[in-house]
């Protein structure tokens, strides 16, 4: 049940609609290879649930003004470090944390001494 929830987030937020739209510069190339073959699976899980799609207003960029830890991993296929840099741009209380042999997802106690 949890998988299908997450789907519907991805599948209507940013749909993978073909391994070609995955951008793979600077990974080696086994992770890129990784990268290929979750989103080959995303575009077939995405085609069969098929959840509307959100329209493009809802892409709008967040700004806040209250200081923001954004954690990113040179692991992370699904969300490469420079989406957060993306993301940085407009927070301009943000502090980026990179580790290079970590996913975003990995526990930080950085951001426990932060918080």
């Amino acid at each position: 049940m949890v998988i299908v929830m997450h789907l519907a987030v991805v599948c209507s937020d940013d749909p993978v609609r073909a391994v070609d739209e995955l951008i793979v510069g600077g990974l080696r190339s086994r992770y890129a290879l990784l990268g290929r073959l979750l989103a080959q699976d995303m575009v077939g899980l995405c085609a069969t649930i098929r959840v509307p799609e959100l329209p493009a207003v809802t892409d709008v960029d967040v700004t806040t003004d209250v200081p923001t830890l954004i954690l990113s991993g040179g692991l992370d296929a699904a969300t490469p470090t420079f989406r957060s840099e993306v993301g940085a741009g407009s927070l301009p209380r943000a502090s980026c944390s990179r580790t290079a042999r970590t996913c975003s997802w990995a526990r930080s106690t950085c951001a426990r001494r932060r918080s």
